[in-house]
């Protein structure tokens, strides 16, 4: 079923070959990304290098929406610090799709990690500052917004519809990009923790939860799976182990049973560091921690703005019939 019906269709899907499609960048990110992840998990099940290689390149150099450069389709400053957040594609669409966004690039960056592929640092860490972004935004912050259009919709604002939309996925990216990496990401630590207050407060659940008709898109349990302790990091330090929690499984749509694979950075933890501050909410007056010692102790802001579940499927500002057009990369 996997190498004689889905494969053929992931392939179909992003060598532009669906009939419906006006253009490479007609479908939405989460349609590619999904598509992706899909290759990428039958590629490790079946020990298929040809189709693996064809989804890495896809999400490196693709010219569809499944690729990074496309999925993140602007860098803009944040206010009050300067620091570079990744606009994500369907942010004027609305946040429970953006939210699956999210979701997908952590599943594609985990797996690819598991084989020794680090695309979580692919230009500059663009999937963590579409993170940051994501999760400013739905904590009730303000970001800035380009105006977008794929030649199909356009979008002139970002879109307050299903704002604060909950996935599971924020145990994976805050364990690769802040414990393994060492890298400054108060955002996505905010929403982890966020993420760990609406499931709870003790643990990431998977699949039957998260916002709206999504609860069953990705596989979650990223507590279970993810989440490193101190003396997971030290081994990761000294590189005396590659088992870890980043080292044993992935996250995706589809499920990857891939083995076992020396993490790329197991001997070295980046100190490379975004510089972001705190950052007062002007409705609340509560700030984002970023400078705890523990996940669970961040200061948690919820949003307040328009937070309804539920995809909103004309959250478009208005709409282009059939015409050619890119966006801005």
């Amino acid at each position: 079923m996997a190498v004689n019906v889905i494969l053929p269709l992931n392939f179909r899907f992003l060598n532009h070959e669906e009939p419906s499609e006006h253009n490479v960048l007609h479908f939405f990110a989460n349609w590619e990304l999904a598509q992706v992840a899909s290759v990428q998990a039958i590629s490790v099940l079946t020990e298929n290098t040809t189709a693996w290689d064809f989804a890495i390149d896809y999400f490196k150099n693709g010219d569809g929406n499944g690729a990074i450069g496309n999925a993140i389709t602007n860098l803009v400053e944040e206010p009050g610090t300067g620091t570079l957040l990744g606009q994500g594609q369907e942010s004027g669409r609305d946040q429970g799709h953006s939210a699956l966004d999210q979701q997908l690039l952590a599943a594609i960056g985990q797996q690819a990690w598991n084989q020794g592929e680090d695309l979580f640092s692919l230009n500059d860490s663009l999937i963590l500052r579409g993170a940051e972004y994501f999760a400013r935004y739905n904590l009730g912050y303000d970001v800035p917004f380009e105006p977008y259009t794929n030649g199909i919709v356009s979008f002139t604002d970002i879109s307050s519809a299903s704002r604060g939309a909950t996935r599971p996925t924020w145990e994976l990216l805050y364990t690769h990009y802040i414990q393994i990496k060492g890298l400054e990401a108060p955002w996505t630590k905010a929403y982890l923790n966020y993420t760990l207050e609406s499931f709870g407060g003790l643990y990431e659940k998977g699949i039957g939860y998260g916002e709206g008709s999504g609860h069953y898109d990705g596989v979650g349990w990223g507590t279970l799976l993810y989440r490193l302790e101190e003396s997971d990091l030290e081994a990761i330090k000294q590189g005396t182990t590659t088992t870890t929690s980043q080292g044993r499984t992935s996250s995706s749509s589809v499920s990857s049973t891939s083995s076992v694979i020396a993490s790329p950075s197991a001997t070295a933890i980046s100190t490379a560091t975004l510089s972001v501050s705190p950052i007062v909410n002007s409705s609340t007056g509560s700030t984002v921690a970023t400078t705890t010692s523990t996940v669970t102790d961040a200061n948690i802001t919820k949003p307040t703005p328009g937070h309804s579940h539920g995809h909103d499927h004309s959250g478009h500002n208005h709409h282009i019939d059939h015409a050619e057009g890119r966006c801005r990369a």
